[in-house]
Protein backbone atom coordinates (compact mmCIF):
# COMPACT_ATOMS: atom_id res chain seq x y z
CA UNK A 1 0.00 0.00 0.00
CA UNK A 2 1.14 3.43 -0.95
CA UNK A 3 2.79 5.07 2.25
CA UNK A 4 1.27 8.77 2.87
CA UNK A 5 2.05 11.68 4.22
CA UNK A 6 0.00 10.61 8.12
CA UNK A 7 2.51 7.84 8.09
CA UNK A 8 5.65 9.74 7.71
CA UNK A 9 4.31 11.95 10.17
CA UNK A 10 3.88 8.79 12.74
CA UNK A 11 7.53 7.27 11.93
CA UNK A 12 8.96 10.22 12.99
CA UNK A 13 6.40 11.46 15.41
CA UNK A 14 5.79 14.99 14.11
CA UNK A 15 2.73 16.76 13.14
CA UNK A 16 1.69 16.29 9.50
CA UNK A 17 1.65 19.66 9.34
CA UNK A 18 5.00 19.72 10.37
CA UNK A 19 5.91 17.31 7.50
CA UNK A 20 3.99 19.45 4.74
CA UNK A 21 6.72 22.04 5.58
CA UNK A 22 9.48 20.07 5.79
CA UNK A 23 8.33 18.98 2.27
CA UNK A 24 7.61 22.71 0.76
CA UNK A 25 10.50 24.33 2.86
CA UNK A 26 8.15 26.28 4.53
CA UNK A 27 8.79 28.21 8.04
CA UNK A 28 11.59 27.07 10.91
CA UNK A 29 12.57 23.78 11.84
CA UNK A 30 15.14 22.91 13.52
CA UNK A 31 17.60 20.10 11.54
CA UNK A 32 17.59 17.21 13.75
CA UNK A 33 13.10 17.78 12.71
CA UNK A 34 14.17 18.35 9.30
CA UNK A 35 16.58 14.99 9.09
CA UNK A 36 13.89 12.67 10.83
CA UNK A 37 11.12 13.51 8.70
CA UNK A 38 13.35 12.76 5.54
CA UNK A 39 14.38 9.47 7.08
CA UNK A 40 10.92 8.79 7.35
CA UNK A 41 10.42 9.69 4.26
CA UNK A 42 13.27 7.53 2.70
CA UNK A 43 12.32 4.69 5.30
CA UNK A 44 8.81 4.51 3.85
CA UNK A 45 9.53 4.92 0.20
CA UNK A 46 7.39 8.19 0.10
CA UNK A 47 6.57 9.74 -2.87
CA UNK A 48 5.18 13.33 -2.13
CA UNK A 49 1.84 14.19 -4.13
CA UNK A 50 3.72 17.16 -6.64
CA UNK A 51 0.25 18.41 -7.80
CA UNK A 52 -0.62 19.10 -3.84
CA UNK A 53 2.87 20.62 -3.56
CA UNK A 54 2.20 22.62 -7.07
CA UNK A 55 -0.83 23.89 -5.55
CA UNK A 56 0.74 24.96 -1.56
CA UNK A 57 3.36 26.65 -3.67
CA UNK A 58 1.10 28.05 -6.55
CA UNK A 59 3.81 27.11 -8.80
CA UNK A 60 3.88 24.06 -11.62
CA UNK A 61 7.64 24.73 -12.89
CA UNK A 62 5.96 24.05 -16.17
CA UNK A 63 6.82 26.57 -19.04
CA UNK A 64 4.41 27.11 -22.01
CA UNK A 65 6.25 27.28 -25.67
CA UNK A 66 3.98 28.81 -28.49
CA UNK A 67 5.36 28.78 -31.69
CA UNK A 68 4.30 28.47 -35.25
CA UNK A 69 5.75 25.05 -36.30
CA UNK A 70 8.62 23.45 -34.56
CA UNK A 71 9.19 22.11 -38.68
CA UNK A 72 10.85 25.00 -39.07
CA UNK A 73 14.72 24.53 -38.08
CA UNK A 74 14.93 28.64 -36.96
CA UNK A 75 11.68 27.35 -34.50
CA UNK A 76 13.01 24.25 -33.89
CA UNK A 77 16.21 25.36 -32.66
CA UNK A 78 14.68 27.78 -30.68
CA UNK A 79 12.84 25.21 -28.88
CA UNK A 80 15.73 22.90 -28.37
CA UNK A 81 17.61 25.41 -26.80
CA UNK A 82 14.82 27.09 -24.46
CA UNK A 83 14.30 23.43 -23.06
CA UNK A 84 17.27 22.67 -22.80
CA UNK A 85 17.77 25.89 -20.15
CA UNK A 86 14.77 25.39 -18.36
CA UNK A 87 15.23 22.06 -17.69
CA UNK A 88 18.74 23.00 -16.01
CA UNK A 89 16.34 25.38 -14.24
CA UNK A 90 14.12 22.50 -12.93
CA UNK A 91 11.75 23.36 -15.56
CA UNK A 92 9.34 21.06 -17.80
CA UNK A 93 7.64 22.65 -20.90
CA UNK A 94 4.67 21.74 -23.14
CA UNK A 95 4.81 22.96 -26.81
CA UNK A 96 2.30 24.16 -28.66
CA UNK A 97 2.54 24.56 -32.99
CA UNK A 98 0.10 27.07 -33.59
CA UNK A 99 0.64 26.52 -37.68
CA UNK A 100 -0.33 30.02 -38.05
CA UNK A 101 -3.61 29.15 -36.84
CA UNK A 102 -5.40 31.77 -34.63
CA UNK A 103 -8.10 29.84 -33.44
CA UNK A 104 -5.49 26.89 -32.32
CA UNK A 105 -3.29 29.22 -30.92
CA UNK A 106 -6.21 31.14 -28.67
CA UNK A 107 -6.94 27.38 -27.65
CA UNK A 108 -3.65 26.74 -26.72
CA UNK A 109 -3.61 29.87 -25.09
CA UNK A 110 -6.72 29.13 -22.97
CA UNK A 111 -5.37 25.51 -22.26
CA UNK A 112 -1.90 26.76 -21.35
CA UNK A 113 -3.11 29.65 -19.05
CA UNK A 114 -6.23 27.32 -17.17
CA UNK A 115 -3.59 24.76 -16.29
CA UNK A 116 -1.88 27.92 -14.27
CA UNK A 117 2.10 27.08 -15.89
CA UNK A 118 4.58 29.46 -14.49
CA UNK A 119 4.79 30.98 -17.82
CA UNK A 120 4.71 31.64 -21.69
CA UNK A 121 7.32 31.86 -23.67
CA UNK A 122 5.51 33.01 -27.45
CA UNK A 123 7.08 33.51 -31.22
CA UNK A 124 4.02 32.82 -32.81
CA UNK A 125 2.00 35.30 -35.36
CA UNK A 126 -1.22 36.12 -34.54
CA UNK A 127 -1.51 39.59 -32.30
CA UNK A 128 -4.82 40.45 -32.51
CA UNK A 129 -5.86 37.62 -30.04
CA UNK A 130 -7.70 38.93 -27.07
CA UNK A 131 -5.70 36.84 -24.40
CA UNK A 132 -2.62 39.16 -25.51
CA UNK A 133 -4.68 42.11 -24.51
CA UNK A 134 -4.34 40.94 -20.89
CA UNK A 135 -2.71 42.78 -18.27
CA UNK A 136 0.40 41.23 -16.06
CA UNK A 137 0.57 37.91 -17.90
CA UNK A 138 2.94 35.46 -17.36
CA UNK A 139 4.46 35.78 -21.22
CA UNK A 140 7.48 36.74 -22.66
CA UNK A 141 7.58 36.94 -26.76
CA UNK A 142 10.10 36.33 -29.42
CA UNK A 143 10.84 39.25 -31.79
CA UNK A 144 6.75 39.71 -32.08
CA UNK A 145 5.08 42.87 -31.01
CA UNK A 146 1.84 41.26 -28.48
CA UNK A 147 1.04 44.22 -26.50
CA UNK A 148 2.82 47.19 -24.72
CA UNK A 149 2.97 45.23 -21.38
CA UNK A 150 4.68 41.99 -22.83
CA UNK A 151 8.21 42.37 -22.62
CA UNK A 152 9.98 41.19 -26.41
CA UNK A 153 13.69 39.44 -26.42
CA UNK A 154 14.69 40.13 -29.86
CA UNK A 155 17.82 40.62 -32.14
CA UNK A 156 19.67 43.70 -33.34
CA UNK A 157 17.69 43.50 -36.41
CA UNK A 158 18.80 46.85 -37.49
CA UNK A 159 22.47 46.39 -37.19
CA UNK A 160 22.27 42.78 -38.80
CA UNK A 161 20.21 44.51 -41.74
CA UNK A 162 22.62 46.58 -41.69
CA UNK A 163 25.59 44.53 -41.82
CA UNK A 164 24.09 42.42 -44.31
CA UNK A 165 23.26 45.08 -46.97
CA UNK A 166 27.23 46.76 -46.37
CA UNK A 167 28.80 43.53 -46.80
CA UNK A 168 27.62 43.02 -50.17
CA UNK A 169 28.02 46.38 -51.33
CA UNK A 170 31.35 45.31 -50.56
CA UNK A 171 31.96 42.58 -52.42
CA UNK A 172 30.68 44.48 -55.61
CA UNK A 173 26.95 44.01 -55.82
CA UNK A 174 24.66 46.67 -56.78
CA UNK A 175 21.18 45.17 -57.34
CA UNK A 176 20.42 43.67 -53.89
CA UNK A 177 17.26 42.64 -53.44
CA UNK A 178 15.85 42.45 -49.94
CA UNK A 179 12.95 39.57 -48.97
CA UNK A 180 10.74 39.90 -46.22
CA UNK A 181 7.40 38.72 -44.06
CA UNK A 182 3.92 40.62 -44.12
CA UNK A 183 4.07 43.84 -43.52
CA UNK A 184 1.16 43.83 -41.78
CA UNK A 185 3.29 41.26 -39.34
CA UNK A 186 4.35 43.64 -36.65
CA UNK A 187 7.56 42.77 -35.94
CA UNK A 188 11.05 43.76 -34.79
CA UNK A 189 12.51 41.84 -37.85
CA UNK A 190 11.43 44.84 -39.67
CA UNK A 191 13.77 46.88 -38.76
CA UNK A 192 16.08 44.68 -41.08
CA UNK A 193 14.28 46.05 -43.81
CA UNK A 194 14.69 49.60 -42.36
CA UNK A 195 18.19 49.04 -42.39
CA UNK A 196 18.52 47.87 -46.02
CA UNK A 197 16.77 50.98 -47.08
CA UNK A 198 19.07 53.16 -45.51
CA UNK A 199 22.09 51.55 -46.33
CA UNK A 200 21.18 51.10 -49.78
CA UNK A 201 20.46 54.76 -50.06
CA UNK A 202 24.05 55.79 -48.86
CA UNK A 203 25.89 53.64 -51.44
Amino acid sequence: MKPKLEDVAKLANVSKTTVSRVLNNRGYLSQKTIDKVNKAMKALDYQPNSAARQLFQQETKIIGLLFPTVANPFFGEIIQELERKLYKQGYKVIIGNSMNDSEKEEHYLNQLLSNQVDGLIVGTHNRGIQQYKKDNLPIVAIDRFMNEDIPIIESDNYHGGQIATSRLIEKGARKIVHTTGPTELETPAHRRTQAYIETMKKK
